[in-house]
This record gives structure tokens, C-alpha cells and sequence, in this order.
């Protein structure tokens, strides 16, 4: 199935980590997954929402849903992007983080798979994943996200035992990547 980019999608090129989103280029599931994970586009976030699961209303009432599954705080569940909202209060912790990390890494093998992407191509471009971790071997599975790509949690494997590592805060890409090696 092919979805094409709704308007908010496209009105977000402009974002950091955007896509170049035109909407008469549509995408399939597994490159707006790629868009989201390995680029942290929040267009493809955005476009999963509104033109994948119908609304964006609709997708934060299926994580808000998840986030209460999780017994999460209601708080930790108020922004498809990932970015800051400056007139809602968004709660993150390591330890939540960290029960995310537990749920995301026990998924099927296809959502296995995209947490251990390091590039993707959409549109002739290729997009890479804003980490060293995974080159230097440190990390089988990952993702960024969140504003200056301060916030992470990746899977490692030492001596065949697997290893859920988080980060919040960093003060951009390669203090995240320090906090995690």
C-alpha cells in the first residue's frame, strides 16, 4: 500500500531532520518506518499519524492508550514528533524510557529490523542514522529521537547477553553517543 504525504506532513519539510515530503510522491510503510526511525523525521511521524493511521488525533488516543497499558504517566504521551511542546507538560524519564526499550526490542522481527537500520533511501536521497554506535559495533539496535537528538535507547549485546541502555538530556548527537558508549 502506498500513502501519499497529507499537508501537515509537507508543511513540516521546513523541520530539522524533515524529509522532503511532495505530495505527489507516495511512500510505503516501510520507508515512512525509516523516515521516522533512522532520520527521526518528524513529517514521517507526522505522516504516519495522519495518513497511515487516519488522524492525529486518532494516533495519540492509540499511544495515550499504551502509555496507560504501560502505566505510564499520562504526561509521557503528548507528542507524535518526539520535539518539545511548549504549552503541554511532556514527561520523560530513564525509567521510562527504559520500559519503552524492554516493549520495542521484544517486537517481530520487521520492527527488529528498522531499529537496526543505519541508512535508508527515499527520493534519490540516502539519509543515515546520526550515530557512530552502530559502525563501532557498540550497538545492535537503536533509536534517536527528541530535540537536538538528546534522547536515546539502544540494544547492545556483551558476550551474547543483550543490554537496554537509555539517555535523556544530552546536549546534542555526540553526548548522547558518549553517554550511551
Amino acid at each position: 500500500t502506498l500513502y501519499y504525504p497529507d499537508s501537515q506532513s509537507i508543511k513540516e519539510n521546513k523541520s530539522t531532520n524533515a524529509l522532503l515530503l511532495r505530495s505527489d510522491n507516495p511512500l510505503n510503510l516501510y520507508d515512512i518506518l525509516s523516515g521516522a526511525i533512522v532520520k527521526s523525521a518528524p513529517n514521517a511521524f507526522l505522516m504516519l499519524a495522519n495518513s497511515v493511521l487516519g488522524s492525529n488525533k486518532k494516533s495519540m488516543k492509540l499511544i495515550k492508550e499504551l502509555a496507560f497499558k504501560l502505566e505510564l504517566p499520562e504526561s509521557s504521551a503528548n507528542n507524535i514528533t518526539g520535539r518539545r511542546i511548549s504549552n503541554k507538560n511532556q514527561e520523560i524519564t530513564l525509567e521510562i524510557l527504559f520500559k519503552v526499550g524492554k516493549i520495542l526490542f521484544k517486537k517481530m522481527p520487521f520492527i527488529q529490523d528498522l531499529l537496526s537500520q543505519t541508512k535508508f533511501v527515499y527520493d534519490n536521497s540516502i539519509y543515515r542514522n546520526k550515530t557512530n554506535l552502530f559502525h563501532y559495533g557498540i550497538i545492535t539496535h537503536g533509536i534517536f529521537y527528541g530535540q537536538n537528538d538528546s534522547i536515546g535507547i539502544v540494544l547492545s549485546s556483551i558476550n551474547g547477553k543483550k543490554n537496554i541502555s537509555v539517555v535523556i538530556g544530552a546536549k546534542g548527537v555526540y553526548h548522547r553517543d558518549a553517554l550511551l558508549y
